[in-house]
């Protein structure tokens, strides 16, 4: 039996994995298709990483590790707490080490900000994937952003403007 094929009929499994913070209708598929792959023996869980696209890339990016990790995560005047999501953070929920990420669009962005930001979690990862990644930033939106706060970290995004991620060093 594959172990996805319960996840899009079962939501409390789907917000476990952080499912539930991302655009079903958008990354649900793929989702799937991603949980049933393995590697030789190793069967490989897949987690998805929701956030506020209206937020700083930076910030964001201190938040990712931060929730990767479980532990406090601080750069450049910056500074980020655990969100609980995942108790003691997501690497140690998953009872893994290590990690590879798979982005897409503003998603390559956040993690690269992650890691340009946080030695530690350059150690756990061990690989990166972008999808369609943005590398000068994105269009200027025609008209005023709404507040922060109001989609619920639904990364369905639309045009905004998107710094881009400043190159480490």
């Amino acid at each position: 039996t594959n172990p996805s094929s319960s996840f899009s009929t079962n939501h409390a499994a789907r917000v476990a994995r952080g499912w539930g913070g991302v655009r079903w209708a958008s990354y649900g598929v793929i989702l799937e298709l991603m949980e049933g792959w393995s590697f030789g023996t190793n069967q490989t869980p897949v987690y998805a990483y929701g956030y506020d696209w209206r937020q700083p890339v930076l910030q964001l990016g201190l938040q990712m590790a931060a929730d990767l990790l479980g532990t406090s995560q601080s750069s450049g005047g910056r500074s980020a707490e655990p969100s609980g999501r995942w108790e003691g953070g997501l690497l140690s929920h998953a009872a893994t080490d290590k990690c590879v990420l798979i982005t897409h669009s503003m998603g390559g962005l956040v993690s690269r900000a992650a890691l340009m930001q946080s030695a530690a979690l350059r150690e756990k990862v061990v690989g990166v994937m972008h999808g369609v990644q943005p590398a000068t930033g994105g269009t200027t939106p025609p008209v005023p952003q709404p507040p922060a706060g109001g989609n619920g970290g639904d990364i369905n995004g639309g045009d905004t403007a998107i710094p881009p991620v400043p190159p480490s060093g």
